[in-house]
């Protein structure tokens, strides 16, 4: 339970709240949700204010009958406010991509339609994917906000964030035989600049993505999995 700082009804954020959810959150991935559930609540109330007892309680009340699912509540005075996902004011048809116009802020990310010509022929030892989910690591948050930290080695501008990607293969090189991909392939792997509809990617980055993992999961696993291997036996 996390106390707000500032009293302003109109303020949303705070560097400690910040950081007490961030831990409820990582701490949530890591601990079975039948063994231990947490419920992160932000009040504006001081502490000795009934009304930011009421509203702790509410909420646990909710969550131990089962009447709601939202474990990040904010409340400021009586409004309770929890997070919704809604429609995007970007409507594009077709292939779609991040763009950044600048490095420094998130605020800078856009989704446009895809810059690239993707009727073009496939490279030999590629293949063309159409990128289901995409894994986020702490460089790609470098790559957007402290580039300088983020250590790409063998660019002179880091590429696009976005590495760690799952995954249909849509078209392979016609030129190809013995091709180690069918198209329809769920496949899983690492790139570059992969918060896009589609990509080419090398054959070498890619594996077929287990049949008892979704397309979230396998996002999740190759830098991960890639770390871990190099800890192990380097």
């Amino acid at each position: 339970i996390g106390k707000k700082l500032s009293t302003a009804a109109a303020e949303c954020s705070s560097v400690v709240g910040a950081g007490i959810w961030g831990l409820v959150r990582s701490a949530s991935l890591e601990i079975d949700v039948d063994t231990l559930r947490m419920i992160c609540i932000d009040t504006d109330a001081s502490h000795d204010n009934i009304d930011g007892l009421d509203q702790v309680l509410a909420e646990v009340y909710r969550i131990l009958n089962f009447d709601s699912t939202d474990l990040e509540v904010c409340y400021r005075g009586n409004e309770r406010f929890v997070r919704r996902l809604g429609k995007s004011e970007q409507h594009i048809i077709g292939d779609a991509e991040l763009s950044l116009s600048s490095r420094g802020s998130l605020e800078n990310m856009v989704v446009k339609p895809s810059a690239i010509d993707f009727l073009r022929s496939i490279p030999d030892g590629h293949v063309e994917v159409a990128v289901h989910a995409v894994g986020l690591n702490f460089k790609d948050v470098l790559n957007v906000l402290v580039p300088d930290e983020a250590a790409y080695v063998g660019f002179d501008t880091p590429p696009l964030p976005g590495s760690d990607f799952a995954g249909t293969v849509a078209r392979i090189p016609v030129t190809n035989t013995g091709h180690p991909f069918a198209i329809g392939d769920k496949v899983y792997g690492i790139g570059f600049g992969l918060l896009r509809s589609k990509s080419h990617v090398s054959v070498d980055c890619i594996a077929k993505i287990p049949s008892d993992l979704s397309f979230e999961a396998a996002s999740a696993l190759p830098t991960v999995f890639l770390t871990v291997l190099f800890a192990l036996k380097e």
